[in-house]
Formats: structure tokens, sequence, C-alpha cells
């Protein structure tokens, strides 16, 4: 991770307590399937070399996800989107 990271970001948005690099973002998934409406949304800030795994934590999820690169072309934002099973009665 970059000094200019490291230097102004509180570790604790930096690294997680434990061997599972993506426990916040299943957290957070969790959190909107219970919070959003249908089409809700969640935006994130990532880092650059878990793009592919994040989306893939969201869509495990019920979310569909976009990858989005910085102006120097890294994975950077992921939008995720719930899509929640509309159950129709017989």
């Amino acid at each position: 991770m970059s000094n200019h990271v490291l230097n102004h970001e509180p570790h604790m948005a930096l690294f997680v307590p434990d061997d599972d690099a993506f426990i916040f973002y299943r957290k957070i998934a969790a959190f909107g399937k219970t919070h959003l409406k249908n089409k809700g949304q969640i935006f994130l800030e990532i880092n650059q070399q878990f793009g592919n795994e994040v989306c893939t934590v969201f869509e495990n999820t019920g979310y569909s996800t976009i990858l989005r690169q910085d102006l120097h072309g890294n994975d950077r934002m992921v939008a995720a989107e719930l899509s929640k099973a509309v159950h129709l009665l017989p």
C-alpha cells in the first residue's frame, strides 16, 4: 500500500482484524439486503487489487455490480445495485 494512503488513513479503515479480507464487504452487502429497497444502490471505494473479488461478494449476495477505474486505469470503485426477487401470488 502506498505511503500517502498509510500516512493519511486510519489503520482501522485499511486493515481487517483477521485473515478475511472481505469481511466488511460481506457485512455491507448483508446490511443492504435488509435495509435497501429494490434497485437500492451501494457505492464503495476499493483497493485496486481486489475489484473483481469485491464484485463477486456482492453478486453472490444478489446485487448487480459495475467496476469503475480511476484516472490512472486502476480499479477503484464498485457500484452495487440490489435486485430483490418479486414474489407473485399464484
